[in-house]
């Protein structure tokens, strides 16, 4: 009578519609249990399958990099069925490991052998190899930190040699975790209602957005006695600088709705002190004012514009830039002008963490981007048509264009020239309307108009969530809370500035 075995045959697909084989998804599964300490599981299912994780010597080579034991990682290299050019590779990182952690344990003697017997043979770089012995001059482990890129962690040093070896010998780190991960992306990508408040926090069903009921009632409201061209939070989102028509500021603590100073008139464009103790204003004469952000009190002055200055930015604690229509965007740098460039400057902007600027010309249709530290322009973005303001997102990797087409339309660029989407539907005949980025991750995209509502769409699909009446004028600017993903700001030539809150169940975290 013929046995049947009780292990289970495994197929080559999981059926004949998928692409996905079946082994290399029992080995991420196995994989998955191991790393969840469910080790007996991982072993039962090698079992029941016939399929293993991986084979011995890999394993042993994986148990040989975390647990130190150089050689033996070393001699299994050769089994691995790697070309001869990474099995060179694996043995030199392997080695120059070895190498690092000698030196960090202060045996000086026996990492001279390793660098001359054993890395020197594998490596024919003589400026790698004087870069490592320059090594045995470090006094201790913090002077060789700072000389190096040693890696503590034996799970990264593990993880930088997988990269030489193919995923079906060795499978890489978390891949079922991984692929969970790309599917929840993907989920929320086909969201065609995605505002980034609901995560895809679970795998049992698909992700979808809720629909969200966009606001009908401002969380708070300040009056000024004339239009209001501009707002501007403070870095940490308690108070906001009021920019008006008769060109005079005025700081407002938030939500509170009270005023905390006002600036003499004469401004054309304000920016908040990293430390939000002093503000910076340019000036329809060319000067560029430095005030005290708490009185109001003028502390000093820049000078060497000699038209009207647009757009200041701070980007360090003493350094500022500053544009204008004289052709000039100027970095100061503790109250000393340090470089200049010729553009003739409408608008600056940057990135949350200062990395990335972004300057809209006002002479032709396009956006200069630079990097910081040291500035140096990096990408031109261009426009057919005019371009009357930008906005860069938080991480810095896009930016917004609102263009004098007909109709308007405002476009969204990833920071190396691809035009990503297209948004239209807003008023804009006459005015400068300033937009921005919104939700948790950026991922709405509002700007006003001059009918007085506000336009909300999804960024990534590109489609509109909604239109809520912010104004009874134009709504000039519409500013993210720097704290709190869920709040706006919008300004408007009725006068007022209110605050609204796109997602209410959230609540006013300020």
């Amino acid at each position: 009578m013929e046995v049947i075995s009780k292990k289970r045959k495994v197929s080559e697909n999981l059926s004949a519609n998928s692409p996905v084989m079946q082994k290399e998804l029992v080995r991420l599964m196995v994989q998955a249990l191991y790393d969840l300490g469910y080790n007996k599981a991982a072993e039962q299912l090698e079992v029941d399958s016939g399929v293993q994780l991986e084979a011995i010597d890999v394993k042993n080579f994986r148990e040989g990099i975390l647990s130190g034991n150089w050689d033996l990682a070393t001699n299994i290299v050769p089994t691995l069925e790697i070309t001869q050019k990474n099995e060179q590779k694996i043995k030199f990182h392997i080695k120059e490991q070895k190498y690092f952690e000698l030196l960090s344990e202060g045996n000086y003697r026996s990492a001279l052998d390793t660098l001359r017997s054993e890395i020197t043979p594998l490596h024919d770089s003589s400026k790698d190899l004087h870069e490592l012995a320059g090594l045995l001059l470090c006094k201790n482990s913090e002077e060789l930190k700072e000389n190096s890129n040693i890696e503590y962690d034996r799970k990264k040093v593990l993880d930088k040699l997988q990269s030489y070896i193919p995923p079906d010998i060795m499978i890489p780190s978390d891949r079922l975790k991984a692929l969970v991960g790309q599917a929840l992306e993907y989920q929320m990508y086909s969201c065609e209602k995605h505002c980034g408040f609901f995560k895809a926090d679970s795998l049992l069903v698909d992700h979808s957005c809720d629909s969200f009921n966009l606001p009908s009632v401002a969380e708070a409201v300040v009056n000024e006695s004339c239009e209001v061209w501009d707002a501007v939070f403070s870095h940490s989102g308690e108070q906001v600088a009021v920019l008006c028509k008769t060109s005079y500021f005025s700081i407002w603590k938030v939500l509170i709705g009270e005023k905390v100073c006002t600036g003499i008139s004469d401004v054309s464009g304000v920016a908040w002190a990293l430390d939000d103790k002093t503000i910076a204003t340019g000036s329809l004469l060319g000067i560029v004012n430095i005030w005290c952000a708490t009185q109001g009190t003028h502390l000093y002055s820049l000078k060497d514009h000699t038209e009207k200055v647009t757009s200041c930015m701070w980007i360090g604690s003493e350094q500022l830039l500053t544009g204008a229509i004289d052709r000039k965007l100027i970095l100061w740098d503790n109250k000393n002008k340090s470089k200049t460039w010729e553009i003739r400057v409408r608008q600056i902007e940057k990135s949350l963490s200062g990395c990335i600027i972004a300057v809209l010309n006002a002479s032709k249709p396009e956006v200069q981007i630079f990097s910081y530290n040291p500035i140096e322009k990096i990408c031109v973005i261009n426009e057919e048509e005019s371009i009357t303001s930008i906005q860069i997102n938080k991480a810095g990797n896009q930016l917004l264009t609102v263009v004098s087409l007909t109709p308007p339309k405002m476009h969204l660029w990833s920071i190396t020239g691809s035009l990503l989407q297209t948004f239209e539907g807003f008023k804009q005949e006459r005015f400068i309307l300033r937009p921005t980025f919104a939700g948790p991750n950026d991922d709405l995209v509002l700007i006003g108009s001059e009918d007085g509502y506000v336009f909300v769409w999804s960024k990534v699909q590109g489609s509109k969530l909604g239109v809520f009446k912010g104004h009874g004028s134009t709504v000039n600017t519409v500013a993210i809370h720097p704290k709190s993903p869920n709040l706006v700001i919008t300004t408007s030539d009725d006068g007022s500035v209110k605050m609204w809150n796109l997602m209410p169940k959230l609540g006013s975290i300020v």
